[in-house]
């Protein structure tokens, strides 16, 4: 009876045992783990840990900022996910800024741009995720992004002939950080050559005259330039590549009389009229035309 006795107590004793053990790991963190052993003696166990990246630097630049934070370390092998997160000062709103839990950055990323974001002060935060274990960075010092606009240049053809920029649409497109509607104008030009202004809440505009851009070699830069208003800060299109072909000409002849005796041609007096195709009267001073009756100059 004491044998059994003792057994019944061993036995319930190992089922406490193991059930405790059970109920810690279900409830303990993902940093946390059972060992199994017996025996005497001691036993060593290297415990990782996930440090929190540091506070991140942000600066302001127009409508992005710019986030940097120091490398990651990895508490061992695996991939380190990342993402940042963006807070707006007074509402406490949260967005996301750059990657997102389920779409994380680069492994090994240390920084990113939050691209158009709209006016006012923010807060980032960098979080990390190893495995099952998450973290977050201290939030970085409040950043003020000033309110901005971007303009954008498109046009329905790449290539004009030479005074025919009347055949070109050029449409402008402005994004503003402000909910306000933009007013002004916007100047559509070439170097210093101004093709044709855009009077806002219009989107487009075409040359009313020839402007005459310069026949190049390469294509020509032209750019869209907002005005701004009370509102809205004035911005500039990155450059839109246009070629511009040389003109077209047509020559005509007329010989008065129309009929001379040999050996008495200086007597015929020839009227040459060159025009080009948008009307521009050529050649200047100093421009000769040849004309040749066979092959006879």
């Amino acid at each position: 009876m004491g044998r059994r006795g003792v057994s019944r107590r061993a036995a319930t004793g190992g089922a406490v045992v193991v059930a405790l053990c059970a109920a810690l790991v279900a409830a303990a963190p993902a940093a946390w783990a059972y060992l199994p052993g017996g025996g005497s003696g001691t036993l060593g166990v290297a415990v990782g840990s996930l440090a929190p990246p540091e506070r991140p630097a942000v600066t302001a630049a127009g409508p992005d900022v710019s986030v940097t934070w120091a490398p990651p370390v990895a508490p061992g092998p695996g991939v380190l996910a990342s993402w940042v997160t963006r807070t707006a000062v007074g509402s406490g709103t949260e967005s996301s800024a750059c990657g997102a839990p389920d779409r994380p950055l680069e492994p090994g990323a240390t920084g990113c741009t939050d691209a158009d974001v709209p006016e006012g002060s923010y807060t980032y935060a960098v979080h990390l995720r190893y495995r099952t274990w998450t973290v977050t960075s201290p939030m970085s010092a409040p950043v003020v992004v000033a309110p901005w606009t971007r303009t954008s240049l498109s046009a329905d053809t790449d290539t004009v002939t030479y005074g025919d920029e009347s055949a070109v649409t050029w449409t402008a497109t402005i994004t503003t950080s402000a909910p306000t509607p933009t007013t002004g104008t916007v100047t559509v030009s070439s170097d210093d050559t101004v093709v044709c202004t855009i009077v806002l809440p219009e989107a487009a505009c075409t040359a009313d005259d020839p402007v005459g851009l310069d026949v190049s070699a390469s294509t020509r830069p032209v750019v869209a330039t907002y005005s701004g208003d009370s509102d809205h800060p004035g911005s500039t299109s990155s450059p839109v590549a246009l070629t511009v072909l040389r003109d077209t000409t047509t020559a005509t002849v007329s010989v008065v009389p129309s009929a001379v005796t040999y050996g008495y041609e200086q007597q015929a007096v020839m009227h040459v009229v060159i025009t080009t195709g948008h009307g521009e009267g050529v050649p200047s001073d100093g421009e000769n035309a040849a004309i040749y009756v066979g092959s006879i100059p």
